[in-house]
């Protein structure tokens, strides 16, 4: 069955989230946040660009307005009301049109009567024409009217640039009725060149905005990528700990229980031997004779009893192991079980070429004794066969003797409490190694397996 993320741990606990899925929202979030500020920035541009260029002809028209009014108005004004002239503002016109510095904007002037007339052209035409054109009659409605033509199509005057054409009314001074209708084209070149520059410069500064306002997305979900990894790192640091915490606990109730089972198994030892022989020792106080009727003498006795307290005591004191290699340490285990039970061991070790820290050393020691002894005491009389091999970074630990005629219980840890298969498997199992015991077979084989971990080095 899958687990899902929140899926218990089969080692304990909740298991920590999977970190792909807030890692793909949080993609799928930048994404969209970023398109929407590129969005943003883009309107923001055009909206600008849209705003510059109103308040740019706005500006214009306003200028053109100015010159209707300093150099059409006066003489419309005069035209109607001096219809035969003398007309002194022509003077006014002509010097506009001949300056060159106002040359170069002006283009076209006209006056348009209310009837679609016209009363004057800066070209020459001053015949009257019919007009009806739609900026005329919004001029005549008191709304000044502008339009920016880009086609550089040559005028009536000859010149081809592009234009800005503007219609304002020109108003009676004294009843602020509309006369007429004055037109002006405005020469639009620098119009063009500056709000190229000027959108040039709005996209610039919208593309730098942009880009910082991404910068900025992109540093905020670094670092919210970043603290959520450090949460997932807590997360499993702090369930690592209650682990931890509760395999401390427990090695401590197992150190308790193994000590209640070695003080047990010291005391057996001391009872059925030393003890027992002591107490026959105790039987002879009054006698006349040394030894008990068809028994030992109280020297044999003696002599029993301090070995069986030497057997003790050598198997309770671990020999120094610091600067033996591996095969001297499975040699020393093997050298005293033979001297202690005066019992041959097979030995078969291939070449160990690792060299081992203390605790390992430790534990291929106590194995190889533990096994050792439990096949004496509880095995059949045949000459246990020890193996030692290293393969795959372990090392290899095999005890085979023949199977006695008890209960297989009693094989192989039958000491009171079963000390001597459990301290075992406690041993190994703090270095990651694991123990086994079979009799399913013609033989009692014990194996066990033990890590080259940290500490650990070849020749």
């Amino acid at each position: 069955m899958p687990s899902g993320p929140d899926s218990p741990d089969p080692a304990g606990g909740a298991a920590a989230p999977d970190p792909s899925i807030p890692k793909m929202e949080a993609r799928w979030l930048a994404a969209g946040l970023s398109a929407l500020a590129i969005a943003i920035m883009i309107g923001l541009g055009f909206f600008t660009i849209q705003k510059y260029r109103s308040l740019q002809i706005d500006a214009y028209s306003t200028v053109g307005s100015a010159y209707i009014d300093g150099l059409l108005a006066p003489y419309a004004l005069a035209r109607l009301s001096r219809p035969d002239g003398p007309y002194e503002e022509m003077r006014i016109i002509d010097s506009a049109l001949l300056d060159p510095a106002q040359a170069e904007t002006l283009g076209l002037l006209r006056i348009w009567m209310p009837d679609g007339t016209l009363l004057y052209s800066s070209d020459g035409h001053h015949a009257v024409e019919d007009h009806d054109g739609a900026d005329t009659r919004r001029a005549f409605a008191g709304e000044t009217v502008t339009r920016l033509d880009l086609d550089p199509a040559p005028l009536e005057t000859g010149q081809g640039f592009p234009h800005l054409e503007i219609y304002a009314p020109i108003h009676d001074p004294l009843t602020r009725e509309t006369i007429a209708v004055g037109e002006i084209y405005q020469n639009a070149t620098q119009i063009i060149k500056d709000r190229a520059f000027v959108e040039r410069m709005i996209w610039t500064a919208m593309g730098l905005a942009t880009l910082g306002v991404l910068s900025l997305l992109a540093l905020s979900f670094w670092q919210s990528d970043r603290v959520r990894r450090q949460l997932a790192i807590e997360r499993q640091l702090v369930v690592q700990n209650r682990r931890l915490h509760e395999a401390a606990d427990q090695a401590r109730l197992d150190a308790v229980e193994a000590n209640e089972q070695v003080l047990n198994l010291v005391g057996a030892e001391l009872h059925d031997g030393p003890v027992q022989l002591l107490s026959l020792m105790s039987l002879m106080e009054g006698r006349s004779s040394d030894a008990l009727p068809e028994g030992p003498d109280r020297a044999t006795l003696t002599g029993q009893a301090l070995g069986e307290l030497r057997k003790i005591s050598s198997g309770l004191i671990l020999p120094e192991l610091d600067e033996l290699e591996p095969p001297d340490v499975v040699e020393l285990a093997v050298t005293r079980h033979r001297g202690l039970v005066a019992q041959d061991v097979d030995v078969r070790m291939d070449q160990l070429t690792t060299s081992l820290d203390l605790p390992h050393k430790v534990c291929l020691y106590r194995i190889v004794q533990e096994g050792l002894t439990n096949a004496f005491r509880h095995a059949s009389e045949r000459r246990p066969v020890l193996s030692v091999r290293e393969c795959d970074n372990l090392i290899a630990i095999e005890i085979r003797s023949g199977l006695a005629e008890r209960p297989a219980s009693r094989a192989f840890g039958g000491s009171p409490g079963g000390l001597g298969l459990q301290g075992m498997r406690r041993r190994i199992d703090a270095l990651g190694g694991k123990v086994t015991f079979d009799t399913s077979g013609e033989d009692a084989v014990l194996r066990a397996t033990m890590p080259l971990g940290a500490g650990v080095s070849a020749h």
